[in-house]
C-alpha cells in the first residue's frame, strides 16, 4: 500500500525496515510480494549499472552515486552534482512508453524536490 503513503510516510517506514534488516529481524512476509525496488549503489563509488528484474516485481530503479559532473548550460561548462538512472520494466506488466513517463517524474521530482513533501 505505498501508494497510499506520504512521503514522510514512506521514508519512515523505509528507515523502519532497513533497521529491521540491519538487525536480520525482517519477517518474509515483509519482504515478499514487492512490485518495485530501488537499488543503490552509489555508496560502493559505482556511477551507472543495469540492474536485473527480479519477478515478480515488475520494475526496478538503479541509481548510482551523486558526483559532481560537466554540465552545459546556456552554452556555458559548469560542474553539477548529477545522479545515473536506470530502469528496468516486466513488458508483460508495463508498456514501455509507461515506463519511460515513470522515470521522466522521477527525474522531474529530483530536479524540482519542492512539491514532494506536500
Amino acid at each position: 500500500d505505498a501508494d497510499k503513503l506520504s512521503v514522510p510516510e514512506l521514508a519512515k517506514q523505509r528507515f523502519t525496515l532497513a533497521d529491521k534488516a540491519r538487525a536480520r529481524k525482517l519477517t518474509l512476509s515483509e519482504m515478499e510480494g514487492g512490485s518495485a525496488t530501488v537499488s543503490n549503489l552509489g555508496a560502493y563509488g559505482i556511477d551507472e549499472f543495469h540492474p536485473i528484474l527480479n519477478p515478480p516485481q515488475s520494475i526496478i530503479l538503479a541509481t548510482g552515486r551523486i558526483a559532481k559532473r560537466p554540465v552545459v548550460i546556456n552554452d556555458d561548462l559548469h560542474a553539477r552534482s548529477t545522479v545515473h538512472l536506470t530502469l528496468a520494466a516486466d513488458h508483460r506488466v508495463l508498456d514501455g512508453v509507461d515506463a519511460a513517463e515513470f522515470l521522466e517524474q522521477i527525474r522531474n521530482l529530483l530536479e524540482n524536490p519542492s512539491g514532494t513533501l506536500l
